[in-house]
């Protein structure tokens, strides 16, 4: 299953590195802005996930941003 992760906080980067231990594909990842997010550089790292397919979550609903989502062809967010 293709996931598009939406994540913040210490929650948001422990049930990341739960879903890549048990192998779950993230296919794209969603962050809060940097005066927002916590734990951000934590879970791009455990991410592994280039940057382009790292979203500022504030930016999502942009033109452009959907695009490339709908591209990444994930089955759940």
């Amino acid at each position: 299953m293709n996931i598009l992760y939406l994540a913040n906080n210490e929650n948001g980067w422990r049930i990341l590195k739960y879903l890549k231990e048990n192998n779950e594909k993230i296919i794209g990842l969603a962050i809060h802005p940097d005066y927002k997010a916590k734990f951000k550089d934590e879970i791009i790292s455990v991410s592994g996930l280039p940057e382009d397919k790292i979203f500022d979550g504030s930016s999502i609903c942009g033109k452009e941003v959907l695009e490339k989502i709908r591209n990444l062809k994930a089955d759940i967010v």
